[in-house]
């Protein structure tokens, strides 16, 4: 059996990115439903129509794809009540006018629960959305727009904390010397930490996430060292390895390795059956590994590496994961429309980027740090 699905909200990006923003948004709308049939529609607060009844229509449709012509409010409306068929906790989501929001994405950013956790943590930590070009590049090979340093906003408003938590290696920010831990002091010019001016703030963001190829921007930070280096980078596609700082510690335990395992994307898969190897090679006791700065990826990665952690043993006829929706679909994914099951652990390749059905190696670990 070849296990290929994704984690939700992997499904979930590609299906909110289906449309480019822009256009229209008017209040009344008619559309066809992919029929010779035409029907009314309009916000009504509490009311939801199908979703399928806006599915593909696009404010700009796009050349060779099955887009159809329609405007923002066509897609705002498809969010909606994709949202309240298919998120967990639709009954908290707040149902407001969707011609309030000037964009798509504020639209969307909003279509989720407000409540938090007992500890006071949002309950939704995971809402975001992108561009499926960039989805497609991130999960498949780790491609993505930027400057080698991933970038931590600890505090986003005055005094501002913003951090690099680390490099990938090989990029201009790992060859040119920025450390983990250096702080952002100012960004071509703009003073990082007290600046109150919204185009400030606007012009930091633009500098830190970029979406123009080849821009360049300077950068101030204030190394853990306490020294101050500037640096200047051109924002390019980088590629993330996704295994990194596999180190062994002798202890009198026995041999301890930590292991920093950034993205469940498909060439990770390979990634971790060569550290695997690598490991079991050397006689590891313990394994620590550091999923700080990992943001998910397809559930079949971590169903293999888990296998690949603990062995056959301990997994032979054990459940990795089962997928729940809300109460509206307790059986039948309504995404992929395939019956809702559930996941052993995966002990062979799934063709990722490591052969199909070869067969994974295994630690054998009996605990996990």
């Amino acid at each position: 059996m070849r296990y290929t699905q994704s984690a939700l909200m992997v499904v979930l990006i590609s299906a909110l990115t289906a449309c480019n923003g822009g256009g229209s948004d008017e209040d009344d709308i008619s559309i066809g439903d992919n029929t010779d049939n035409k029907v009314d529609i309009q916000w009504v607060k509490g009311q939801f129509i199908d979703d399928a009844i806006f599915k593909n229509y696009c404010a700009l449709p796009r050349a060779g794809s099955k887009d159809l012509p329609g405007s923002e409010l066509h897609e705002k409306m498809w969010l909606r009540s994709w949202t309240n068929d298919t998120y967990l906790w639709y009954s908290e989501v707040p149902d407001n006018a969707p011609q309030n929001y000037s964009t798509i994405k504020a639209y969307f950013d909003q279509l989720k629960t407000t409540q938090t956790t007992p500890s006071g943590a949002a309950k939704d930590r995971f809402h975001f959305s992108m561009l499926t070009s960039e989805w497609e590049a991130l999960s498949g090979s780790g491609a993505s727009l930027g400057y080698g340093m991933e970038i931590k906003i600890i505090s986003g408003t005055v005094p501002r904390e913003v951090v690099v938590t680390y490099t990938e290696p090989g990029s201009e920010a790992a060859i040119q010397g920025v450390h983990r831990g250096s702080r952002f002091i100012a960004i071509n010019g703009v003073d990082v930490v007290n600046t109150q001016s919204q185009d400030d703030i606007n012009a930091l963001n633009a500098a830190l996430f970029p979406t123009e190829k080849g821009k360049l921007a300077t950068f101030k930070l204030l190394q853990p060292d306490g020294t101050e280096r500037t640096f200047s980078f051109r924002a390019t596609t980088v590629v993330q390895e996704p295994v990194q700082n596999v180190k062994t510690l002798s202890t009198e335990t026995g041999k301890v390795v930590y292991m920093l395992f950034n993205s469940h994307s498909a060439t990770s898969e390979l990634a971790l059956v060569n550290a695997i190897n690598e490991l079991k090679s050397q006689g590891v006791n313990d394994l620590v590994l550091d999923l700080r700065y990992n943001g998910g990826g397809f559930l079949a990665i971590a169903s293999q590496l888990s296998y690949m952690i603990t062995g056959s043993v301990r997994t032979n006829s054990k459940v990795f994961e089962q997928t729940r929706f809300n109460d509206k679909h307790t059986s039948i994914n309504p995404v992929t429309g395939e019956t809702l099951t559930q996941i052993p652990f995966i002990n062979s390749g799934i063709g990722f980027s490591y052969a199909e059905g070869k067969a994974l190696p295994s630690l054998d670990l009996g605990r996990l740090f």
